[in-house]
């Protein structure tokens, strides 16, 4: 499984001063999820289905981002979200 994250640069944008530092966190956990996981459950949601995972920076914390598209086993995810 891979995935392709869009909008980076509104990502590091929206988090400035820290943006990088909070970009690479979602690569790093992105990562660990996909090479941890064999299958990926998503969850149905508007007007996307929704991926969450967990932060790896942040213990107990999970990150969500909707599916936008799948094809062969290529996800392409656009971040929505941290949850406590």
């Amino acid at each position: 499984m891979r995935y392709a994250l869009r909008n980076k640069k509104k990502i590091v944008e929206h988090f400035n001063p820290k943006g990088v530092e909070v970009l690479n966190g979602l690569i790093k956990s992105l990562d660990d999820h996909f090479k941890a996981n064999g299958t990926i459950v998503l969850s149905d949601g508007e007007p996307f289905k929704t991926l969450t995972i967990n932060n790896t920076g942040d213990q107990g914390a999970l990150i969500v981002f909707h599916v936008i598209g799948i094809r062969f086993d290529v996800y392409r995810l656009a971040f929505k979200e941290f949850k406590k």
